[in-house]
């Protein structure tokens, strides 16, 4: 028994709803704490809800059973604005023990 939110939704801006996929009868879905309603699963395990847009935060499917209990939940938490990446160079060197040449010729792993 179990839920998985399609990942095409963290890819902004999506605009064809989100798709859940269970082995369980209905799925309730949230967006940041707001539930986005229910939806029967199709025979091949498939809910959509087409009226779902990206927002940044957090999105849970959460399976219901057969008598509307929670058995399931598959949480979603978007990544943020990216801010900066910094890259560096450890520096060959005997006092860090890093060795005693950088050789970049395109196949360095």
């Amino acid at each position: 028994t179990g839920v998985a939110v399609w990942p095409t939704y963290c890819d902004p801006p999506n605009t064809g709803g989100v798709q859940v996929f269970s082995d369980l009868p209905e799925i309730e879905l949230f967006l940041n704490g707001q539930s986005q309603g229910k939806q029967r699963c199709t025979p091949s395990g498939l809910a959509h809800f087409p009226a779902v847009t990206y927002a940044p935060g957090n999105l849970t499917a959460v399976g219901l059973s057969s008598s509307g209990a929670p058995v399931a939940r598959h949480e979603i938490i978007t990544a943020g604005v990216p801010t900066a990446i910094e890259l560096s160079i450890d520096v060959p060197s005997a006092k860090t023990g890093t060795g005693s040449a950088l050789v970049l010729d395109g196949h360095d792993c």
